[in-house]
């Protein structure tokens, strides 16, 4: 009614129960409380005691578990059915029943009093719907707070959450894996139908980083059919992103596969090679990337105010690019968006494809009631990004006019409309990479033909995904939106400053740094000393190697294929920093040495003179 979408179904959740068990009974008449839930990974279930017999909840292989009535993916679970349960189905929880009584016997010596089949609400990655509609445009201060895959368990918290984020105007921490806005139109109830299958049968699975999950992919109708279609026969490895597939590498022997590799590991990864080819092949002479980039078009007399005021920093003169930040009013980073201005009164902002609704929603809490107009013109255009030493050339010799791209009449930071062997386009003198290149951005329909055209105008481009990018980013030691910069930090405890940062301004946010203008801890560039084949992937505790004391953790991190280096990004406590302290990290188990890395990394890694470090080729 609220014209709100709500990307769930409804499935059907089994447990059991035991008869009373003496064991279970004896343990609560001597300690006076329940035991202790367990989760079995192998088996699939958790158990707990209730009363004095055992719960079994099983969470059911992908190919054994029911979804509630296909009907009611279209109409809802009817409302007369408050208190409704499924017929139980033992048959379909016997694996699971039978690990059960291998990790407890007592459970296969008594009878089972109940088997409860009830529905449960789930969307298709089982974490949730919780905040502010992505819909905002249509329907302003709606609130979703539903599709709890467990229930009660965190009511309290959630709760919690909403409300603050609500009275405050901004949420207390990062839970985007919870909002609501990390759907788009994309997820229709028959996409979740087939994808929360995947879901709940991996329940209780170890996951892994990279990991790259395979069900309802592609999206249909594929959304950048052309592309899509022309890099896949080129074997690449898709990943997906917000509804869109983009490369994350390409392994030749794989033409025609739809996505290939799928598992994750906790080491580096089996594609390690295909990865460092790319990087090398861009690096050496030149490569294209294609990335499907969120992007608005925001215009009318009003918009130079209102992006000034969303923004820290200045705005940039009409012809040129800034690459900016959305804050938060406590100084927290909402978003990191590429402003480019097409007109006086009329911006066009690139941002990360995951971020297309939670900019989207952001832009309109903030937008004002006339004077603005905001347009989402992200399925409108495509990305290529060519990269490399040979990028200049190749592009101006295709745009018929060298001299027009040389670094004096094309620089860093500038936009223009340019043509293309025939295809307009525009083309922004900006990159993640770190290295010379540029953004094109035709209309989607042109995205393959243009691609098509730089292929055959120089065939020793190299295709590249966004693993190798990455490496470079690592290297460069560019910091990434998403996993180094968060809701969870603060604009200055990130390293956002300069020319970034204009304090003299007004802007969202602006108050809370200037409050605190020394941050608790800070964002810093690491060289890892890691075992052989392991990287940082964020979250590992950083330790002062003297004290044994924990003193921040990592965000981010992998492996720098051009510096054959260990690289990450981690929060460490100002006052560990300011003393030099000695840095350590644990990866997979095994604590080793972290130095702190003022600059990027050099292509060729330089052996330190500290003994210590020679192994994992710190420089």
């Amino acid at each position: 009614m609220a014209g709100v979408r709500v990307p769930s179904v409804v499935l059907q959740h089994q447990y059991c129960i035991t008869e009373a068990i003496p064991e279970v009974k004896e343990y609560h008449d001597k300690h006076g409380h329940q035991l202790p839930v367990l989760r079995d990974l192998k088996g699939s279930f958790y158990v707990r005691d209730e009363r004095d017999g055992i719960l079994i909840g099983p969470y059911e292989y992908a190919e054994a578990m029911q979804l509630a009535p296909e009907d009611w993916r279209q109409t809802g679970m009817p409302n007369e059915y408050a208190n409704f349960l499924f017929e139980g189905d033992v048959e379909r929880l016997m694996p699971h029943l039978e690990r059960a009584m291998e990790v407890l016997p007592q459970v296969g010596e008594v009878g089972m009093k109940t088997v409860l089949n009830g529905p449960t609400m789930w969307p298709a990655d089982g974490n949730h719907l919780v905040g502010p509609a992505p819909e905002w445009d249509i329907a302003p201060n709606y609130w979703l707070a539903c599709a709890e895959s467990y229930g009660i368990a965190h009511s309290a918290g959630l709760s919690r959450y909403l409300s603050e984020w609500i009275v405050t105007g901004e949420a207390p921490y990062e839970l985007k894996e919870a909002d609501p806005a990390r759907y788009g139109a994309w997820a229709t109830k028959d996409w979740v139908a087939k994808k929360v299958r995947e879901t709940y049968g991996m329940n209780n699975h170890v996951h892994f980083p990279n990991e790259n999950l395979l069900v309802g992919r592609p999206v249909e109708p594929v959304p950048n059919q052309g592309i899509y279609e022309v890099l896949k026969s080129k074997g690449c490895q898709f990943g997906f992103h917000n509804g869109w597939e983009s490369a994350n590498y390409f392994d030749p022997a794989m033409s025609g596969e739809q996505h290939g590799n799928s598992k994750g590991s906790f080491r580096r990864p089996i594609y390690k090679d295909l990865v460092e080819k790319e990087c090398k092949e861009m690096a050496s002479f030149g490569g294209i990337c294609y990335w499907p980039f969120a992007k608005y078009h925001v215009s009318g007399p009003g918009a130079v105010d209102f992006l000034d005021r969303l923004v820290p920093n200045r705005l940039p003169n009409v012809g040129r690019c800034a690459l900016s930040y959305f804050l938060t009013p406590q100084g927290k980073i909402s978003s990191e968006v590429m402003l480019v201005r097409l007109a006086e009164d009329k911006f066009y902002v690139v941002s990360y494809p995951e971020q297309e609704l939670f900019d989207w929603r952001w832009m309109h809490m903030h937008k004002p009631s006339e004077g603005v107009e905001i347009e989402n013109v992200t399925a409108d255009f495509g990305t290529l990004m060519v990269s490399g030493p040979e990028s200049r050339r190749v592009l101006g010799e295709l745009a018929k006019d060298p001299e027009a791209w040389s670094k004096d009449n094309f620089k860093f930071y500038a936009w223009r409309q340019v043509e293309l062997a025939g295809i307009p386009c525009r083309a922004l003198r900006v990159s993640f990479t770190g290295e010379l290149g540029w953004e094109l951005h035709p209309a989607t329909a042109d995205v393959a033909p243009l691609y098509n055209a730089l292929k055959e105008a120089e065939p020793r481009l190299n295709d590249w995904g966004g693993y190798a990018m990455g490496s470079f980013r690592l290297e460069k030691g560019f910091k990434a939106f998403g996993s180094d910069m968060t809701k969870d930090h603060q604009a200055l405890e990130a390293g956002i400053s300069g020319k970034f940062l204009r304090m003299e301004k007004d802007f969202v946010g602006r108050d809370a740094l200037a409050a605190n203008p020394t941050p608790a801890r800070r964002l810093v560039h690491l060289a890892v000393s890691s075992p052989e084949g392991a990287d940082c992937a964020g979250n590992e505790p950083i330790f002062n190697e003297s004290t044994g004391e924990v003193v921040g953790f990592t965000t981010s991190g992998g492996y720098g294929y051009l510096a054959q280096q260990s690289i990450a990004f981690g929060y460490v406590a100002s006052s560990a920093l300011d003393a030099n302290a000695p840095l350590a990290i644990e990866v997979v188990g095994e604590r080793v040495l972290a130095r702190v890395q003022e600059k990027g990394f050099p292509v060729k890694p330089v052996e330190a003179a500290d003994e210590r470090f020679k192994a994992g080729r710190m420089v």
